[in-house]
């Protein structure tokens, strides 16, 4: 009768450690799928800075995209190295 309640007991165990451990690697494979997700989408940023924005940049009428550009004062001051 002891020995039917061990197996029993290992049987649950068993089962407990086998259901912790697909648990385990599910979250495991979740959290690696928003990694690559995270650098895919990263990525696709990246491409985008890159090659898009100048394409765009060309194709649209030149000023839209353009950074206010600070002039320098019409005579800057010489320095004074003596």
């Amino acid at each position: 009768m002891n020995h039917i309640n061990d197996l029993e007991h290992l049987s649950y165990e068993a089962k407990e450690f086998s259901k912790n451990v697909f648990q385990a690697s599910y979250n495991f494979l979740s959290i690696v799928k928003i990694s690559i997700k995270n650098i895919f989408y990263v990525s696709q940023n990246i491409l985008r800075l890159v090659f898009v924005k100048p394409v765009l940049r060309r194709m649209i009428k030149p000023g839209v995209f353009e950074e206010v550009k600070h002039h320098p004062p019409p005579n800057p001051p010489i320095p004074k190295f003596f």
